[in-house]
């Protein structure tokens, strides 16, 4: 199973339409969410019946705004709330009867707004425990390493969204690609670009999904480009372990792979990095250690 989520800028143009329509062909994804649609809903539904797939769509504000949800038929999806800022639902695997919640979001643009997407998330963590993944445009970056150009942003703008993603047990569950998912399209040296969306997991929904990645999806003709959620679950989940928090096992420490993880993860100039950056890593280290002994498990079979 897949997922693809992309502020598409508009489905006015038959441009996109087509792109949306290639990735479909391409990819094969079970789940779609687009947002910044500018659409009406009898657009959404000839795009249903086109695509031959199942949606629900949250109506454009004025001339911008609007959220799509598009499934296949033969995954069972129930909605759990909606606003112009995010769908949420649950998703039935019926082939191993497994239940996990999925939620679309875009975060407000506006820097003065930029609390309503916080408020947002904590009201959605809040609703429900299941095993959580989250993916959208968030329209802000976890630090200035996932900016170029422009002016760096302010320490507290970076804390602010590091701390409701803690308040919530997310984390960044990676990516592999081009490092910036958005720009500003304009001409050296104005050029800025900027990791504005992402997918973020709690530790139930990465324990199910431990070699899920985020694909950056190469797309030059908009502002952002789509990102695909490829889950590679494995075949067997001990549900029993679902809600054990992370411990480092001092079994570990005479391992070379781990040594050589925790290397990568926090880099060679730790102690010039600032603090609000090294307690993000310990997050990104915790979750390539529960990676890596997932792997480990699964080739002696004990998981």
């Amino acid at each position: 199973m897949s997922c693809i989520f992309w502020n598409c800028q508009g489905l006015g143009g038959p441009l996109t339409i087509h792109v949306i329509g290639d990735l479909l062909r391409r990819f094969n994804p079970s789940l779609v969410f687009l947002s910044e649609t500018k659409a009406t809903q009898v657009l959404i539904e000839k795009l249903k019946r086109r695509w031959n797939l199942f949606g629900l769509a949250v109506d454009k504000v004025g001339k911008s705004g609007g959220l799509a949800f598009f499934w296949k038929k033969k995954i069972h999806v129930d909605l759990i709330s909606f606003s112009s800022h995010h769908i949420d639902v649950e998703v039935h695997s019926q082939h191993d009867n497994l239940i996990w919640r999925c939620t679309w979001f875009y975060g407000y643009p506006e820097h003065e707004n930029k609390p309503k997407s916080w408020d947002l998330l904590r009201t959605l963590h809040n609703h429900r425990s299941f095993p959580w993944m989250i993916g959208g445009d968030f329209n802000e970056i976890l630090s200035n390493s996932e900016k170029e150009g422009g002016l760096a942003r302010l320490p507290y703008q970076i804390e602010a969204f590091r701390e409701i993603l803690d308040v919530c047990n997310l984390s960044d569950i990676g990516y592999e690609g081009y490092p910036f998912t958005w720009t500003n399209k304009r001409e050296h040296p104005n050029t800025i670009r900027s990791r504005l969306d992402r997918a973020c997991a709690n530790y139930e929904w990465i324990s199910i999904f431990p070699d899920a990645k985020a694909l950056h999806l190469p797309f030059p003709g908009s502002d952002h480009i789509p990102i695909m959620v490829a889950l590679q679950r494995e075949p067997r989940v001990n549900k029993r372990k679902l809600c054990r928090p992370f411990r480092f096992e001092a079994m570990w420490i005479g391992r070379g792979e781990c040594e050589d993880i925790i290397r990568q993860t926090w880099g060679e100039n730790v102690t010039s990095e600032p603090m609000e950056d090294l307690i993000w890593k310990r997050n990104e280290c915790r979750i390539a250690l529960t990676k890596w002994m997932k792997y480990k498990l699964r080739l002696f079979g004990l998981n």
